[in-house]
């Protein structure tokens, strides 16, 4: 997986960057049927200038979908970074419900289904 980290007025301190590499590893284990050079992980963070608030942007692009978490805010880089992360599993998950309820789907349900209306 290609991942892109930027920062603007802020770094990743000691203790955040463990976190950033576990979730990282989270998510391609989530993605281990995928081909790695078709994943590619954006990641914004950025301080406020005036107060003492972050900001991230997380963008996962695979081979045919694009997940995004956008307009997270928090007072701290490590929770920001888990809110971020647990937004994109949940939409990674949503995505394998669907694909497993295609697959699992009977074409006869579906068929007396729409016969019944």
């Amino acid at each position: 997986m290609h991942t892109q980290v930027k920062t603007t007025d802020c770094t990743l301190s000691a203790s955040e960057a463990p976190v950033l590499e576990r979730r990282l590893a989270r998510i391609q284990r989530m993605l281990s049927h995928a081909e790695a050079e078709l994943l590619t992980l954006h990641l914004v963070l950025q301080r406020h200038p005036r107060r003492t608030e972050y900001r991230c942007s997380l963008r996962l692009t695979t081979k045919d979908t694009v997940l995004c978490t956008t307009r997270q805010r928090s007072p701290a880089v490590r929770t920001l970074l888990t809110q971020a992360f647990d937004r994109i599993e949940a939409q990674l998950n949503r995505r394998r419900e669907e694909r497993l309820d295609r697959r699992t789907r009977s074409a006869e349900g579906d068929l007396e289904a729409t016969i019944g209306r």
